[in-house]
């Protein structure tokens, strides 16, 4: 799969304001506060076979073929700890060839802005090692296909159904101890005219290290067979889709799993791919997508947190306890992990608190290794004698 100029540009812009990020995101993930992120995304699909409006297989001619590609840009931004919105626009161009009863060939191609539209997502508090968001947007579409003529049928192609839809769900996800995610998402979406409402659903799991993630799963649509036309599908207005019957459906619905890999480029840039195959469907194509997305994020400090000031004046955005220390005194726990926005790399001083006054520094480190609710510290320096012990008050600095 070749890349579009505009793909081309994107990534030479995204790539040149480069400064290592997550390999991995799960459906539930929100951005940090104030911060932002840039996502391309592109996609290569080519149909194999179709089902008919009954869900009967049907192979393509022996000269048919059907091609699309897509580009999606979507800009995130977090507002809030627990609230992120953002806008997104999506690029189609398609390939049709089609032989006629007469076997006469018929090469037909649509390309232009597919769609705009906005989404939002609200967060609310982890629960364990759960995480939940209430998610919901809207896409409009900005084109207009032109009528079916009756004496000229193969005469272009439609670039989309045409629709304007409103969607709404959740996702949620839950993180083993080793940082390994399970996470799944399901939406409602609600087309403005004709088509069916039906829930867009998608499910994954992934293996995940520092720099790089296997995941794999199954997404699809399930449709709630609302379609006006659905009693009577012989009555559809009759429209010109090309080797494709992925448009003008009844009640489509589609089974799709999927394979991926990610992986980083510095600190800030990941870059994600996946293959996808339709195995079961109705009123829909079979086939095959690639797709490969590059992710930018801001990695804004969050300067609207909480922050305490030592003696020293340092600043500081997260404060914890110690809950357990090592026999030797060269590692702590403590009780706040990746929930809390806690990172590898952060600064950690660990303090004794009093309530006469006291706030001595002990000691300081640095945060090794993080999971949801905890974070295991490698002490560096120590500056009293004082034993470092259960209780005592640590602080963390923001990377």
């Amino acid at each position: 799969m070749q890349l579009s100029k505009f793909s081309l540009l994107a990534l030479f812009i995204l790539s040149g304001s480069l400064q290592a990020a997550p390999s991995y995101e799960s459906f539930s993930s929100i951005l940090k506060n104030k911060n932002y992120q840039l996502k391309l995304s592109n996609s290569y699909f080519q149909t194999t076979a179709f089902y008919d409006h009954d869900g009967v297989k049907q192979n393509l001619g022996s000269r048919d073929n059907y091609t699309r590609m897509e580009n999606e840009l979507l800009f995130r931004r977090s507002f809030t700890k627990h609230f992120e919105a953002g806008v997104f626009g999506r690029y189609r161009q398609q390939n049709s060839e089609e032989a006629d009863i007469a076997g006469t060939m018929h090469s037909n191609s649509a390309s232009g802005i597919e769609s705009v539209g906005f989404q939002f997502r609200h967060a609310f508090l982890p629960v364990q090692k759960l995480r939940y968001t209430l998610e919901g947007g809207a896409r409009l579409v900005a084109y207009k296909n032109s009528e079916y003529d009756t004496t000229q049928p193969y005469k272009e192609i439609m670039l989309g159904d045409g629709v304007n839809e409103l969607f709404a769900g959740g996702a949620v996800s839950y993180e083993s101890k080793s940082n390994n995610v399970l996470t799944g998402r399901v939406h409602l979406n609600y087309p403005t005219s004709r088509q069916s409402s039906e829930l867009k659903y998608d499910t994954q799991g992934a293996l995940v290290w520092e720099k790089i993630a296997l995941l794999a799963g199954v997404g699809g649509i399930y449709s709630l067979n609302q379609d006006k036309y659905s009693s009577d599908k012989t009555a559809k207005p009759r429209r010109y889709t090309g080797a494709t019957r992925m448009y003008n459906s009844i009640n489509r619905s589609y089974v799709a799993p999927y394979i991926g890999l990610n992986f980083t480029l510095g600190s800030q840039f990941r870059v994600e791919t996946k293959a996808t195959s339709i195995v079961m469907a109705n009123s829909y194509d079979q086939g095959n997508e690639y797709s490969v997305n590059f992710v930018y994020n801001s990695n804004k400090a969050d300067n609207t947190a909480v922050v305490e000031k030592d003696d020293k004046f340092k600043t500081y955005n997260i404060e914890a306890s110690v809950v357990k220390v090592s026999p030797r005194s060269k590692f702590i726990r403590i009780d706040k992990g990746i929930a809390q926005d806690v990172e590898k790399g952060m600064r950690a001083d660990v303090f004794e608190f009093d309530y006469l006054g006291g706030n001595k520094l002990l000691a300081s480190g640095v945060v090794m290794e993080v999971a949801a609710d905890a974070a295991v510290v490698k002490l560096l320096e120590i500056y009293q004698q004082a034993d470092i012990k259960v209780g005592h008050v640590v602080r963390l600095q923001e990377l």
